[in-house]
């Protein structure tokens, strides 16, 4: 970028060093290219700040995240056991059931009178038993869904917000970092504009005639790798 300068300097400096006007230009346009600078930093660092931001919020979130996680697998595990308690009862009163269908002795060779009457047990029984089922099955259902909608369908829905809010924020952050790496590349390209400029300028006062108008407006500008003014560092700002 130094070689072009020079170059272009080379080309046009004799014009430039009896044009105070243009230098003045020149001067001014450095300027606005030095505030952008200075504006682009602060855009940045902007950019850096709301990431850390969003990086914090999304910590929390996924740590919240994970913690329901864990929640709901306890949930799960205490539902299933409510679930399963539950299903031993009743299977126990259909076993009590049939123990007391055993105990009415309807096995074996039976006189008629009592092979009869153990019949009617015996379908009074199957009904009795069958009725259990049905309505245990039931039962187990509702409290299944009972377990999910009050418990488990709370804590997922928690879940879902949380998993919302980390994609948002995701987002966000890519859409955040795309910015950030579109307004690097123009700052990279102006600070290269700006060291140019620079250049340009310092090799038009360095032939500049002492006593002239664009002498005049060189005072203090670092031409010579010494002398220094305000807007005009020797390098580009950071």
């Amino acid at each position: 970028m130094r070689l072009i300068a020079l170059a272009f300097c080379f080309l046009t400096g004799s014009a430039y060093a009896l044009d105070s006007a243009t230098l003045s230009t020149m001067l001014s346009d450095l300027g606005s290219a030095t505030a952008e600078n200075s504006r682009l930093t602060g855009v940045l660092g902007d950019f850096t700040v709301n990431n850390e931001r969003l990086m914090k919020e999304n910590k929390v979130l996924a740590d919240n995240r994970t913690l329901q996680q864990s929640n709901l697998t306890n949930a799960t595990a205490a539902g299933q056991a409510r679930l399963d308690s539950a299903t031993a009862a009743k299977q126990a009163a259909i076993n009590a059931v049939i123990a007391e269908y055993d105990r009415l002795g309807c096995v074996g060779s039976l006189p008629p009178e009592k092979y009869n009457w153990c019949m009617q047990q015996r379908a009074t029984y199957t009904a009795r038993i069958e009725n259990m089922k049905t309505t245990g099955t039931q039962e187990l259902r509702d409290l299944a869904a009972a377990i999910d909608r009050d418990t488990l369908a709370p804590i997922r829905s928690v879940i879902a917000r949380q998993t919302a809010g980390i994609d948002q924020i995701a987002g966000k952050m890519k859409s955040n970092f795309n910015e950030f790496t579109r307004t690097q590349d123009t700052q990279v390209a102006l600070r290269a504009k700006i060291a140019a400029m620079r250049a340009a300028i310092a090799d038009i006062c360095s032939s500049a005639r002492q006593g002239s108008a664009t002498y005049s407006l060189c005072h203090g500008v670092n031409w010579d790798g010494t002398r220094t003014c305000v807007g005009l560092a020797a390098a580009p700002p950071n």
